[in-house]
């Protein structure tokens, strides 16, 4: 029992006990697990990582969320997402032009030539898991006529 008398507090320690704190177990994620895992107490950590063709931001596909000694997750969890990759707009080639089938993880770009001019190399550009076009220096070249 715990009470204060004469401004000083009376604990009776064969009552008194110390629990650890814990944090609650982190919900899963769509498109995404949790790879590791070291328990729910303080300073325990836990990793999620992302499927193939998912990040949480840019060039991040993992996220590692520590347990604090308030009992809560160092970042907060309705925040956790895990979202399709995305490329930028597809590079412009001169004395051509290209055909974007999307920007998703996959999504195709194909170069076209103008006329008088071929393309260097491959015509088709694919959103790698970079979220970058590969390969990005497609070019056209003048034809010569011998």
């Amino acid at each position: 029992m715990t009470s204060c008398v004469n401004g000083r507090w009376n604990i009776d320690v064969n009552k008194a006990h110390c629990h650890d704190v814990t944090c609650d177990p982190p919900p899963p994620v769509e498109h995404g697990r949790i790879i590791t895992t070291g328990g729910f107490r303080v300073n325990s950590t836990v990793t999620y990582n992302c499927d193939e063709g998912y990040w949480f931001r840019r060039d991040h596909w993992t996220m590692t969320l520590t347990c604090l000694a308030s009992g809560d997750w160092n970042i907060e969890i309705k925040y956790i997402a895990c979202i399709r990759i995305t490329c930028h707009e597809a590079y412009p080639t001169h004395f051509g032009y290209f055909v974007n089938r999307g920007a998703m993880y996959t999504d195709t770009t194909r170069y076209y030539c103008n006329r008088g001019f071929r393309i260097n190399g491959d015509s088709l550009a694919i959103c790698n898991h970079r979220g970058r076009w590969e390969p990005h220096n497609i070019t056209c070249e003048r034809k010569f006529v011998y």
